[in-house]
């Protein structure tokens, strides 16, 4: 009696190294059937492939719900078709005679137009990896193309592919094929991520493979040459290996396909929240976060692991926490949606947003947790409060010059004959002037806008900084007359930088108004600039100038001065004084264009001293 601990088990055969062993050995049998009758080789080769062409089609069909895309499709209907016009070839081979009256052109040209047929099938699938095709169309597009090839080879319209040897047809043409299939390889390589590793190794095999055949094809004198054998050998490997690779994608892989699509669809998915720029969470029904992502987390002033798991009473006040509560569970109760704007004080400062949210189901098709999406709109909505303003701001500076404009205008038509030359003139200069003033604050708003939107170009070239300031020193000096303001200029006149002349000029143009309108009467105005500065004003150590804007004028309120460089702002201290709060603001923009830097230090009642620092540009 045998012990049973003594028995052994056979060892099991790997079904995939047995099926390759299967297939080289009737390879080899293929290939040793052309010493005994190359008629017989090629009919075994040809019928080989065939078979493997229908089992291509039949697998690439029938697993086609499972295929993330029309590429197997269409190598699959296709291979039916190829086969067709293969079996037809097979037929019509010379010695075969079915196909009397024909010569050996016949099957060379069924062949050639297979082979078309395969590579261009091979692009088109190439082509439509992120695409989906309709099966129903392309059933009927390649039997309507398969019949107008058989029609035009049998009635002899195909171009001559053999006349004792190969035509220059068919060897010209097996070299665009050749093309055309390494075509797919750069194509497929592009988009490997679509595919497994091993249906992407077993893809570009097959086509390797059918690109060595064709080019065995180019060689043969004789159907019944060696290169001819050669090629077909190939071809069946190629078919094969493509039937392998439809077979791991149609039937071994079907589940794998989906798992992989699911994971995916997850990490997508995951990517998308996680690197969202709006928050994102979810809670369920007592306020407990579900979900947070990175950007929920940040602003909520932590990481995402921080909060799951938390209530909202854990994060918010109490008071908005009973809030959020009793809403959150009226929205996920009656499962409606709801969209708003709503303004918080977080860890990150004072913030407003357009929160989105949105009930979801469970498994059980409840609704059961409430997600939230949050974008942050805090710079939209100062944005739109900057517009308001500006358009307010506008409205105001535009009315006095306007007015101004119309009465002025007003009484030169009516009392023209009547008026003095003295008070005509001084009526057209405030005219003038006040057209000046429309055309620079219409510029001021141009400049503005096309900072914005990154539209701002400067034209670099050489500029001397002392000739810029004396010009405009020269052109507000009547202006400081007015409040017999005394000017010290301290520049050396061989200073040059590198910017745009009429942005500088903006820059200090601006700062000098600014500094004669606010300053004191009886007062001084100091200008100066240090070469090669380096200090604090200079805080990249750049190689640079600075240039030093001092008044005596009214000063900046402490608590004002954080705020003189945004636009529309205006001191609390300086409302009786006309000015839109742009002139600071557009400085700043083209200092900071220039690569530069602005500070200011100021005193109430005792004056203001502007510090620029332009860096030297190659």
């Amino acid at each position: 009696m045998l012990n049973e601990n003594n028995q052994t088990t056979s060892p099991k055969v790997n079904p995939e190294l047995f099926e390759i062993l299967v297939f080289s050995i009737a390879l080899v049998f293929t290939f040793f059937s052309s010493f005994i009758n190359y008629l017989l080789f090629h009919s075994i080769a040809e019928i080989f492939s065939i078979v493997i062409a229908g089992g291509v089609f039949f697998v690439g069909w029938n697993s086609r719900r499972y295929m993330e895309n029309s590429f197997f499709l269409i190598l699959g209907v296709s291979s039916l078709f190829i086969g067709i016009i293969d079996l037809i070839h097979t037929l019509a081979y010379t010695g075969m005679h079915i196909f009397e009256g024909y010569t050996s052109n016949l099957p060379t040209s069924l062949w050639i137009a297979a082979r078309y047929l395969q590579a261009s099938s091979c692009l088109i699938a190439s082509l439509s990896i992120k695409k989906n095709v309709k099966p129903v169309f392309l059933i009927v597009s390649y039997l309507v193309i398969t019949i107008l090839l058989i029609v035009l080879i049998f009635a002899e319209l195909f171009p001559i592919c053999y006349i004792d040897r190969l035509t220059p047809f068919k060897i010209v043409s097996e070299y665009i094929i050749i093309f055309i299939l390494l075509t797919c390889l750069l194509i497929i390589f592009k988009q490997k991520i679509e595919f497994d590793k091993r249906v992407l190794y077993l893809i570009f095999s097959s086509i390797i493979a059918t690109i060595i055949a064709e080019l065995a094809f180019t060689f043969y004198i004789g159907v019944y040459d060696f290169s001819n054998l050669v090629g077909h050998i190939f071809k069946i490997i190629a078919f094969y290996l493509l039937y392998k690779a439809i077979i791991q994608i149609g039937i071994k892989e079907p589940f794998n396909l989906l798992f992989r699509k699911i994971r995916r669809s997850e990490l997508e998915l995951k990517n998308i929240i996680t690197h969202s720029g709006a928050g994102i969470t979810m809670l369920d029904e007592n306020g407990t976060y579900m979900l947070v992502n990175e950007k929920a987390a940040s602003e909520l002033g932590g990481k995402p692991e921080d909060f799951i798991g938390k209530t909202v009473f854990e994060v918010f006040s109490r008071e908005e926490s009973e809030e959020f509560l009793k809403s959150n569970r009226e929205l996920i109760q009656n499962g409606i949606s709801r969209a708003y704007q709503r303004t918080f004080h977080l860890p990150t400062g004072r913030k407003t947003y357009w929160i989105t949210e949105q009930p979801l189901k469970d498994i059980d098709g409840k609704f059961s947790s409430l997600l939230s999406v949050a974008t942050d709109i805090t710079e939209r909505r100062k944005a739109e409060e900057r517009l308001s303003q500006l358009v307010s701001t506008v409205s105001h500076e535009l009315r006095t010059p306007i007015t101004v404009l119309l009465m002025s205008i007003d009484y030169l038509t009516k009392n023209r004959d009547k008026l003095e030359k003295d008070l005509e003139e001084k009526l057209i200069d405030g005219i003038t002037r006040n057209i000046h003033l429309l055309n620079d604050l219409a510029e001021d708003i141009l400049l503005i806008l096309r900072i914005d939107e990154n539209m701002l170009k400067l034209e670099w070239e050489d500029y001397n900084p002392s000739e810029i300031i004396n010009e405009i020193l020269y052109l507000l000096e009547p202006i400081g007359k007015e409040k017999n303001i005394h000017f010290e200029m301290n520049i050396d006149d061989n200073l040059h930088l590198k910017g745009d002349p009429k942005r500088v000029d903006q820059i200090f143009r601006n700062i000098i108004d600014n500094a004669i309108k606010y300053s004191k009467e009886n007062s001084k105005i100091k200008v100066q600039a240090f070469n090669n500065y380096q200090g604090k004003y200079n805080p990249n150590e750049s190689l640079g100038i600075l240039f030093q804007f001092e008044d005596y004028g009214r000063g900046i309120p402490k608590e004002d001065i954080p705020h003189v460089f945004e636009r529309f702002f205006r001191s609390s201290n300086v409302n009786e004084i006309s000015g839109t709060g742009l002139g600071l603001a557009i400085a700043k923009d083209l200092i900071e264009a220039h690569k530069g830097e602005i500070f200011l230090e100021s005193e109430l009642d005792k004056g203001t001293t502007f510090y620029v620092f332009l860096p030297l540009i190659d």
